[in-house]
Order: structure tokens, then sequence, then C-alpha cells
């Protein structure tokens, strides 16, 4: 940072949720009734940034 060059970003990453369940107050959690497991899923996250302000570096 502080310089006039642009910057750039590059991340990636797997991305997981964990399950989800609904299940009735009055009975037990291995007795629920709807089950959401959704599958992973992989990103890419892409970035630049300039400032033009920035004051050059001797």
């Amino acid at each position: 940072m502080g310089s006039t060059s642009p910057e750039y970003a590059l991340k990636s990453g797997l991305k997981t949720i964990p399950r989800a369940r609904v299940f009735e107050k009055n009975k037990t959690q291995r007795d629920y009734v709807w089950e959401a497991s959704p599958d992973p899923s992989f990103y890419i996250n892409a970035g630049l940034s300039f400032n033009p302000f920035a004051k050059k570096r001797k």
C-alpha cells in the first residue's frame, strides 16, 4: 500500500455449510422433520485496487 502501482489479490477456497435439521420441540434430535445438507462449493475471488492519491515512493 502507499504506492501508485496497482495491487492484486487472488483468493480461492472451498466453502462448506454444516448440516441443518428441523425437529419438533418435544421429540429427540434424531427424530427430525426436515434436513438440509448442501454440497461444498469451490470459489475464486479476484481483486484489483489502485489509489491515485498515494504518494510516490522515493
